[in-house]
């Protein structure tokens, strides 16, 4: 039971984490600083983008439960 809140607690604590960093890089802080309005469209993902999402991709695969209710 706690394994099992404890994993619940990881998965919100990174889905938050990611959720900050993204808003962040929408921003500007961590990329030009010319935020959504100075910024081309979007033709690919960014090596950053890559590997946040290639990271979520691991800590989903090994963490999260999907029989969890």
């Amino acid at each position: 039971m706690k394994l099992r809140m404890s994993k619940r607690i990881f998965q919100v604590a990174m889905t938050g984490g990611l959720a900050i960093l993204l808003w962040l890089g929408a921003i500007g802080i961590g990329g030009t600083g010319a935020g959504f309005r100075g910024m081309p469209a979007a033709i690919a993902f960014t090596n950053q983008q890559q590997m946040v999402m290639e990271v979520w991709r691991i800590v989903n695969r090994s963490y999260v439960d999907e029989t969890f209710n």
